[in-house]
C-alpha cells in the first residue's frame, strides 16, 4: 500500500499521501470471532488458570496448583483455607496432606502480581473422606482444564491415582485445537487468531464399565506480538484484539523508523478475512492520526492563500510552508538556495534555472513565485485526495501462520469488493506480456467527491516507461491522458471499461493515436505494508 509521503525527489513522490483515520464502528465480528477488551497481564494469567481435579479421591494424592502461566512477569502464589489440608508452597505444592472421615471444602486462592498489580482467583477443592468410592461420573465431574489459553494445553489421559480409569479427549474445531496423542497424556495444540475465539472439548472418562462426559467451552486468546529481528531492525506487529500496531525499529538509529496502525472489524477467523481500516501513521517521529493530517492540510492551504496574496513575494516567505511538509527536514529550507531548489522539484518547469531567476527584477520573481502556487494548491489537493482514498474500510484476507517452532508469521492484503466501483478498490489492475507493443500497463483509480482520479502506468516493448509519475490525474472516458517519460511524452486514450465480479478489467486503450486494443487488466491487491 502507498502510504505517508516519501523523500521528495520530485511531485510524483510526494503523492503516496498523507493517510489514516479514526474508526468509530467496531464490530463483535462473528460468533467464533468476537473482539475482546486489553486485559491486563494479571488478568489475563488469572483466566488461564485451573485447578484439578476439583475432587480429590482416596488414591489421589494430588491437585495441581500452577505458578506460572504464559503471560511473562506474573507471579503466582496460593494460600488455602483451612490450612492443612493441601500444602500450597515448596516443591510439594498441590500435595493432600490429609484427609477426613467425611469431605471437606478447600478455599484455594491464587494472588497473581506483575508491576505492582495485584488480584486473586479462588477455586474450592473437595477433599474426599478416606472411604468415598468414585465412579466415572465423579471423575468427569471433577476434571477442570483452564478456560482460557494462549498456549498448548497438556490433558490428562488418566485419573492421578487411579490407572484404570482412562480419559479421551475431543475438540469441536481442530482448526481452533487439535487433540493429538502424546504417550502419557494428550496434547490440545492451540491455533491463536487476530480475535478471541472459543471452542468445546469434550472429555470422555471409562472406569470399571462405566462411561461419563463433561464438556468445557476453552477461550482461546488472540495473538498479541510477532517479531523478526535482524541485525539492524526489528519489525514488530502488535494484536490488541481491535487494532493492528505495525512498527520497524532502527537499532543503528535508536528510534522508530516506521510504523502504522489498523483497527480490524467484521472478522472471520475460519476465512482469515477482516475490515481493516487505517488510523494512523508514524511520520516525523511520532503518530500521526487523521485529525492530525486535516489540521495540518488546513495549514498548508491557509500558508497558500497568504502568499497568494502577498506583495512582494520572496523565496523566504516559503519557509514557513515547508516546514509543515513531514518529509522534509531543516536542511531542505535552510537558505534561499535549498528553498529554489525544493520549489523547483515541487512545480516543475516554472521557475527555471537558479541564475536566470537572480537576475530577475523583485516583480519578476514575485510572478515567478506566484507561479509556483497553482501547483502547490494541487500538491495539497493531492494529498486530500489521497486520505479521502483511505476513509473507506476495506476487506483484506489475512495469513496468520503457525510454525514448527510455535512461532508465528503475519501478512495482509486487499480483497476485490465486489460491491465497489473499479475506482474505489485498494489495489491495482495489471496487464503484463512479453510480447505486443505494449509489455506492461498497470492504473489505480481514486474518487474524490464526483470526480474519478487515477494514476497511470506503462512500459512498451523497447523498456521505455511512461506514467502520471504517481500522481492522480482527473479522469473521462476517452479524454486523453498525457504520460511523461525519461525521453518523451505520449498521450493514452481509455474507453469501454467494465469489470467483472472477480476484478478482471477490460478496456480499450488507444496509445500515442495508435487504433484503440483491448486490453485485459488483473486486479492486484495492496500488501499492509
Amino acid at each position: 500500500m502507498k502510504r505517508l509521503i516519501k523523500k521528495i525527489i520530485g511531485l510524483s513522490v510526494i503523492v503516496p499521501a498523507i493517510m489514516l483515520i479514526s474508526c468509530s464502528n467496531i464490530g463483535s465480528g462473528s460468533e467464533n470471532g468476537g473482539i475482546t477488551p486489553q486485559e491486563t497481564p494479571v488478568e489475563k494469567a488469572l483466566k488461564e488458570l485451573s485447578v484439578s481435579p476439583e475432587k480429590v479421591f482416596k488414591l489421589t494424592d494430588k491437585v495441581t496448583l500452577p505458578t506460572t502461566t504464559s503471560v511473562s512477569g506474573v507471579t503466582i502464589t496460593w494460600t488455602a483455607s483451612p490450612e492443612g489440608y493441601i500444602e500450597t508452597a515448596g516443591t510439594d505444592i498441590g500435595k493432600i496432606k490429609k484427609r477426613d472421615t467425611e469431605d471437606k471444602n478447600i478455599t484455594l486462592t491464587a494472588t497473581a502480581v506483575k508491576d505492582g498489580e495485584n488480584k486473586t482467583k479462588t477455586f474450592t477443592v473437595v477433599v474426599c473422606a478416606e472411604n468415598t468410592e468414585p465412579s466415572a461420573q465423579d471423575f468427569a465431574a471433577s476434571l477442570a482444564i483452564p478456560s482460557s489459553v494462549s498456549n498448548d494445553m497438556t490433558l490428562p489421559k488418566t485419573v492421578d491415582g487411579y490407572t484404570d480409569a482412562a480419559i479421551t479427549w475431543e475438540s469441536a474445531d481442530e482448526n481452533i485445537i487439535k487433540i493429538e496423542d502424546n504417550g502419557s497424556d494428550y496434547k490440545g495444540t492451540v491455533t491463536r487468531n487476530i480475535v478471541d475465539r472459543k471452542v468445546k472439548l469434550t472429555a470422555k472418562v471409562e472406569y470399571k464399565s462405566e462411561t461419563a462426559t463433561k464438556e468445557f467451552d476453552v477461550n482461546i486468546n488472540h495473538i498479541e506480538e510477532i517479531s523478526s529481528e535482524t541485525s539492524v531492525l526489528i519489525d514488530k506487529y502488535e494484536f490488541t484484539g481491535t487494532e493492528i500496531i505495525y512498527t520497524r525499529f532502527d537499532k543503528d538509529k535508536n528510534k522508530i523508523t516506521d510504523g502504522y496502525k489498523y483497527a480490524y472489524s467484521k472478522v472471520e477467523p475460519n476465512l482469515k478475512k477482516a475490515v481493516l481500516t487505517n488510523t494512523a501513521s508514524y511520520q516525523g517521529e511520532k503518530w500521526m492520526t487523521k485529525q492530525d493530517v486535516e489540521a495540518l492540510l488546513n495549514q498548508m492551504r491557509a500558508e497558500l492563500n497568504k502568499l497568494e496574496n502577498k506583495n512582494p513575494l520572496t523565496l523566504g516567505d516559503f519557509k514557513t510552508f515547508l516546514s509543515l511538509l513531514p518529509f522534509l527536514d531543516e536542511e531542505a529550507y535552510a537558505t534561499d538556495n535549498k528553498i529554489f531548489e525544493s520549489l523547483k522539484r515541487m512545480s516543475p518547469g516554472i521557475l527555471g534555472e537558479e541564475t536566470a531567476f537572480g537576475g530577475l527584477s523583485e516583480t519578476e520573481k514575485t510572478a515567478k513565485l506566484k507561479s509556483c502556487i497553482p501547483a502547490l494548491k494541487k500538491f495539497v489537493t493531492i494529498q486530500n485526495l489521497w486520505l479521502k482514498a483511505q476513509l473507506s474500510p476495506a476487506l483484506y484476507e489475512y495469513t496468520l501462520t503457525k510454525k514448527g517452532d510455535g512461532t508465528y508469521e503475519f501478512s495482509a492484503k486487499t480483497l476485490y469488493d465486489s460491491h465497489k466501483n473499479w475506482y474505489e478498490q485498494k489495489g491495482s489492475y495489471k496487464y503484463e506480456s512479453e510480447s505486443g507493443t505494449i509489455k506492461k500497463i498497470r492504473l489505480n483509480g481514486y474518487k474524490n467527491a464526483s470526480e474519478i482520479w487515477l494514476d497511470l502506468s506503462l512500459r512498451k516493448n523497447d523498456n521505455k516507461r511512461y506514467g502520471t509519475d504517481n500522481v492522480p490525474v482527473q479522469f473521462t472516458q476517452g479524454t486523453p491522458i498525457t504520460l511523461t517519460g525519461s525521453e518523451d511524452s505520449i498521450s493514452v486514450v481509455i474507453t469501454n471499461i467494465t469489470v467483472s465480479d472477480a476484478g478482471t478489467m477490460t478496456a480499450d486503450i488507444s496509445i500515442d493515436g495508435d487504433t484503440a486494443q483491448s486490453y485485459t487488466l488483473q486486479f492486484e491487491s495492496d500488501h499492509l505494508n
